[in-house]
Formats: structure tokens, sequence, C-alpha cells
């Protein structure tokens, strides 16, 4: 594939926020040193017009990091790749996000990459992703899809296939009372939809979903992740290993009371790779107050 660098039309950095109408992406790094994350979306027009380029900046959310974190984004145009970035958070932790920038590289798939910067990376880090699709010259949002989580260097695939191991998570819910939901993606499905429903009791509002996924069927071309999402917010985590009797890391989505959506979906374990073949899978969660009780939690039902 061959490279190009970016003309001054096509990245452009910004010393402002994105603005209020913005999607949110919330996201995990691993603890090991070389631990990366990517995703990917698709900008299309939803009738406001034809995409023409996608907004963005992060924010590194964990102060005890002893690192950064860095946002690319990149899309192939006519055979050649464009990029933007990488855009740096250079200060965890402190409620402001990178400098705001964008990739002018019309509809179609834009592939995020978020990256460890430092001489000391080991320790998980969670961030947040502001984007959105626009139309020419940044004049009307239009047609954003929900990123998809893709295999990295992280929980969304082994390092070592001969000798995978789990990623550590840095935290878990404090009550063991979780509930439970499991079923199976068809051979040729590639995604299946639930919806969870979180209310307050006697203990408090909900502050968060925690939640977790298992893969149950071996040998397969790609790994099943769970996407979560509230209103704007997303947050997706994946098994690694197909088919042992562990459960992929925990996370959460701090959404408070009423619905979450829960979704199955195959990620091949290449660009373009095969999603056939049925998979079982379990999930495990929980609805949670800010202080660690457990709050009414209903039981997931199937989107149809």
């Amino acid at each position: 594939m061959k490279k190009t660098a970016l003309s001054a039309g096509l990245l452009c950095i910004w010393l402002i926020s994105l603005d209020a109408e913005a999607h949110q992406l919330n996201g995990l790094i691993a603890n090991g040193a070389t631990a990366n994350a990517r995703y990917s979306l698709v900008c299309y027009d939803d009738g406001n017009g034809a995409p023409d380029r996608l907004f963005f900046n992060i924010e590194g959310k964990t102060s005890s990091a002893p690192y950064t974190v860095s946002l690319t984004v990149r899309k192939t145009v006519d055979g050649q790749e464009l990029r933007a970035g990488p855009l740096v958070d250079k200060e965890n932790g402190d409620g402001k996000s990178s400098p705001s920038g964008w990739l002018s590289g019309g509809p179609g798939t834009y592939y995020l990459d978020i990256d460890k910067v430092g001489s000391k990376t080991t320790g998980a880090m969670t961030f947040s992703i502001d984007y959105h699709c626009e139309t020419a010259g940044g004049v009307d949002h239009t047609g954003t899809e929900t990123p998809i989580r893709l295999k990295g260097n992280d929980s969304s695939g082994p390092v070592d296939p001969e000798n995978p191991e789990k990623p550590e998570n840095p935290e878990k819910p404090a009550t063991p009372k979780y509930s439970k939901l499991t079923g199976s993606l068809a051979k040729l499905g590639i995604e299946k939809t639930y919806v969870a429903s979180c209310a307050a009791n006697q203990k408090g509002a909900t502050d968060r979903l925690w939640f977790q996924v298992r893969a149950a069927t071996k040998n397969r071309p790609y790994k099943l992740q769970l996407a979560v999402s509230k209103d704007d917010q997303l947050v997706t985590v994946t098994d690694p290993v197909n088919g042992d009797r562990e459960f992929g890391a925990w996370d959460s989505l701090p959404g408070g009371d009423g619905e979450y959506q829960l979704k199955l979906v195959k990620v091949p374990d290449e660009e373009g790779g095969s999603t056939r073949g049925n998979m079982a899978f379990a999930v495990q969660y929980s609805c949670e107050s800010a202080t660690g009780a457990k709050t009414r939690t209903r039981n997931a039902k199937i989107r149809k």
C-alpha cells in the first residue's frame, strides 16, 4: 500500500475542544508495555450531506499512569493511506483533551490507533475519544457509525498464540452477585443485540454498568467483542482467547440508571478476515452505585 504525506488541506489541528454534539468512545489500554488499541468506524450520508472528514480528539483518564496517550487516524483513498496525528493528551486525568484535529478522507471506513507515549509504558489506561463525521468545511454533522474494536496488541487478542495471557484489569465490581446472559451467534451471523436496564434501589442510584464477556467456542478466525453503549457513550471489551473457561477483562460504562445496549460482535483476526462459524457466549454484568453497592439489575432481553 502506498503512503502519502498530508497536505494542509487534509489535516488541521485545532486548539479547541469538540462541541457538545460529538460522539464519545470510552476504552481501555491493557497493562502491557506494548499494549495499544485499534478501532474502525464508518462515515456515511444520513441525509445531512456527504461526509468529507472525521473530526476527533483524545483524553487520557488515568492520572496515575506514567505515560500519555496518542491518537492517529488513518484512511485509504484511491490506494493511498492518509494519516492525521498523532494527537497527544499531554496530561492525564485533568479533564482536558488533546488538541482536536480532522482527517479529510470522504465517506467510508476510518481507522483509529491509540498508543502509549513515554519511556515507561507499563500500566493500564482508560481513555475517551470525541469524534464525529462532518460535511465539507465542517458545516454539518453527518452519518457516524459506532466504532468497532479491532485486534490490537492488547485485550482484543493474545500477543503470543502459543502462550496466551489474559490482560490484568485494574478494577472489578465490588459485588460477586452478577447477572448472567448466555447465547450464541449463528454460523453466518455477525452480531446480536440485547438491552439491560439499571434502576435505583434502597442502596442508591446506579452509577455504572460493569460487564465482561466469554467466547466459548474454540478454533474461530475471529474474536468476540462486547460493545456496551448508552446515549453517546460506548465501551468495548473482548475475550482474547476463544474456547477457554475464563472471561475477558472487566470494564464499565458510567451511564447511570436506564437502558444499556449490549451488542455481541464477531471481529475478524485481520482486516477483511472471515467471521464464519457459530460462537457460543456468556456475559456477566452488574449495575452498581458510586459506592460499589449493587443496584437493581433487570435481565437483558434481546433487541428485535
